[in-house]
């Protein structure tokens, strides 16, 4: 879960649920959140941007991991990709 540290509530004058519902909608639209209910919106040009940006570094191993086997099911899913597999 990524944590936006801007989303203070005394300097936003919100409250606790405001506070809450922010931080959740934070970590559904967020470019480089790994959230696991985020929007998918996932293509194989995005999810090999993606792949490309968690193994730069620092980067972490395990979250690679995740994010190459999201790019597999993916491309292998895509019924162009899936066309030349055997290329």
């Amino acid at each position: 879960m990524r944590i936006d540290h801007r989303l203070n509530p005394a300097l936003l004058g919100i409250n606790a649920r405001q506070h809450l519902f922010l931080g959740a909608w934070f970590n559904l639209v967020h470019e480089h959140s790994l959230d696991s209910y985020r929007v998918r919106a996932m293509n194989p040009l995005n999810i090999l941007r993606e792949l490309q940006r968690m193994c730069e570094p620092p980067a972490d191993e395990n979250d690679c991991k995740v994010v190459a086997a999201e790019a597999l099911g993916i491309l292998d899913k895509h019924p162009v990709i899936a066309g030349f597999a055997e290329h």
